[in-house]
């Protein structure tokens, strides 16, 4: 269905901005932004959140009149905290999002070539429109020519409320937890805690254990050959978190932190399966994972036609031997990887004895002792127009 906006029915945009992403440095985007938005078909408002607290205020006042496109600005937990926060106030979607990539890394954009990445920040630098901008544009111009902007079906899953495109147990949330330079003891310190916590102390036992201090000289001291204070040097302190995974990868101990079975009983659309060989879920509504600079995986890379079902897959293997399949370019070209297990589910039910820790969209959550995962909504993402 074409909607035709026009002054007396103009598009009603909102765009949801976190105000500390990139370290608050991509504050100077929305305004550029926005005067790629300034048409009389257009009614586009900002806010700039720092906290759920303003988030959830903002939306509250918005209830009445949802619109019809909403702008989400910020990496991948941005992206998962706005959607989760508005689908619980609101009771649905709009007809449209846009995701706009103002954070530390957004993998819906960067899998859909909307991902600014480090071309972005040079542009932003020698000011030269940046993908969020070129966006911005397109929804302009589509609009004043009575055309919809260019969309792909965004299929929205909800794991107890919470909402997001990635999601990820067992394995998957170690694996994200080192990505953050957090170590394997505070890893056991929060799921010992958080055995013997109430489901309303969970958020708290998470906070407190994420914010402390994240010891960056001894992790790098614990990297040979002085390769911790070079990797400052020459890339900054994001690089002593891929030696120290490499390094953990070599201590048979450390490695099997990774792949400890999965401790909780597992439910297909109703049905028990046997997932004893498995260490983790992973579960992705987006079949192409952009994972570097030019190079992307299509672990799940499955078209699924039914709105209601998602792909998901239980990977058994070891870490040694999805270290091979990669370079032997098995998961860049998509093929199904011997010891998974591929499903295409309309519900996944975790039932688990402790409370469980999930992955969702870049975000840790703490989930009570029974997970449903559904697909929550099918709504449309804007992406650029092809030329």
């Amino acid at each position: 269905m074409v909607r035709l906006y026009a002054p007396e029915n103009p598009l009603l945009y909102e765009g949801f901005y976190n105000g500390k992403a990139n370290g608050g440095s991509s504050i100077t985007q929305f305004s550029s932004i926005e005067r790629e938005l300034i048409s009389p078909c257009i009614r586009a408002e900002r806010h700039i959140t720092y906290t759920t607290e303003e988030l959830d205020y903002i939306l509250g006042k918005r209830k009445k009149v949802i619109p019809h496109l909403v702008a989400i600005g910020g990496g991948d937990g941005t992206q998962h905290r706005i959607i989760t926060e508005m689908y619980n106030t609101w009771g649905r979607g709009p007809e449209m999002f846009v995701l706009l990539s103002l954070g530390t890394q957004n993998l819906v954009c960067a899998s859909y070539g909307l991902g600014g990445g480090v071309r972005d920040k040079l542009f932003r630098e020698w000011g030269i429109p940046t993908v969020p901008v070129n966006l911005a544009r397109s929804i302009r111009e589509a609009v004043e020519k009575g055309v919809n902007p260019t969309t792909v079906p965004f299929k929205i899953l909800d794991a107890n409320g919470e909402k997001g495109s990635i999601l990820g147990f067992g394995g998957v949330p170690k694996i994200m937890w080192k990505y953050y330079r957090k170590t394997q003891d505070q890893y056991a310190r929060l799921t010992e805690r958080l055995g013997n916590a109430r489901p309303e102390e969970y958020a708290r036992v998470l906070t407190e254990i994420w914010d402390e201090p994240q010891l960056v000289e001894e992790v790098k001291k614990s990297i040979p050959f002085g390769l911790g204070n070079l990797s400052t040097k020459i890339i900054g302190n994001g690089l002593e978190t891929t030696i120290t995974g490499l390094f953990d990868l070599l201590d048979r101990e450390k490695r099997e932190h990774y792949v400890q079975p999965l401790p909780f009983k597992v439910y297909i659309d109703g049905e028990r399966i046997d997932v004893k060989e498995a260490h983790s879920i992973f579960i992705s509504t987006i079949k192409r994972l952009k994972v570097g600079p030019g190079f992307s995986i299509y672990p799940l890379n499955e078209d699924v036609k039914d709105p209601e079902r998602f792909p998901l897959l239980f990977c058994s293997h070891t870490i040694r031997e999805l270290f091979e399949h990669v370079g032997n370019l098995d998961l860049v070209r998509g093929k199904k990887l011997p010891k998974n297990n591929y499903y295409q589910p309309k519900e996944l039910t975790l039932v688990s004895d402790q409370p469980i820790v999930a992955q969702v969209d870049g975000d840790f959550v703490v989930m009570d002792k029974e997970v449903h995962v559904t697909v929550g909504d099918v709504s449309k993402l804007v992406i650029l127009p092809k030329n």
